[in-house]
């Protein structure tokens, strides 16, 4: 969003919008020049579903399903400068097309964008990184009444808490399981969850997983019988709207 001190910036020639795009890969990068600062004040996500990490060696895996491309459609993307993250969460909506009678899905977008409106500043490189988050499927879920220091308000109008006896009981922990590196725990509450933090330890208070192999992004579809399907929707596209500003954020030199 561009707000009023940057149009203002604007037009008395200190600083200039511009866009930037990037796609294919899961990790990219906006260069910010020394001396000079960024604020990004729009992104545009196109929705996609990453295709999934070839199996492990071993017994032959289960058939997929159709809803097995599904469960790539949840996103976590995180700008991070020095001093600087702003994290998002982003779930991509597809519908399934039945193409001919061999009953083959095509999957396309109900939406093809997504745009936000931001207002980040970054006073150096911004490093933008997005990654799948597992599905529920491989997730172990803890859920409870609420600890009574939620001060939650009771139920009908709340959840509750332990000591009201109208409560209902909320998740309160989720272990984002992951085949092939260490579980990522999402606590909602934090501290005031009550949860058992010699098993929570190490928690994130926000819904995050982080990048290994089960998360990364995969190479978008080289395979042509892949790409005349659903290929052209298995990798990530972003337009990127921010304000250069041609002067130092601060004194301090980094």
């Amino acid at each position: 969003m561009i707000t009023q001190n940057l149009i203002d910036l604007i037009h008395s020639g200190k600083a200039k919008y511009q866009t930037w795009t990037a796609g294919y890969t899961g990790s990219f990068r906006i260069p910010v020049p020394k001396n000079n600062y960024i604020v990004i004040t729009d992104f545009t996500f196109f929705n996609f579903m990453d295709q999934e990490p070839d199996p492990e060696p071993g017994p032959e895996p289960a058939p997929k399903t159709a809803f097995d491309p599904l469960k790539s459609c949840i996103h976590n993307v995180l700008f991070k400068s020095y001093g600087n993250e702003f994290l998002y969460v982003h779930r991509s909506n597809f519908i399934g097309i039945t193409t001919d009678l061999s009953l083959t899905q095509l999957y396309v977008p109900l939406q093809n964008t997504d745009k936000y409106d931001t207002y980040q500043v970054h006073k150096s490189d911004v490093r933008i990184d997005c990654w799948r988050i597992p599905p529920t499927s491989e997730n172990v879920f803890a859920f409870n009444l609420l600890n009574d220091k939620t001060t939650e308000t009771d139920g009908p109008q709340g959840y509750g808490t332990v000591s009201t006896g109208n409560s209902s009981p909320v998740v309160k922990g989720v272990e984002l399981e992951s085949a092939y590196d260490s579980t990522d725990k999402y606590i909602p509450y934090g501290e005031l969850s009550g949860a058992p933090f010699d098993t929570f330890s190490g928690y994130s208070q926000q819904l995050r997983s982080h990048v290994n192999g089960h998360t990364a992004l995969q190479p978008p579809f080289q395979d042509l019988e892949k790409l005349a399907n659903d290929g052209m929707f298995t990798f990530p596209l972003f337009n990127i709207g921010y304000v250069l500003v041609n002067e130092a954020f601060d004194k301090t030199d980094r």
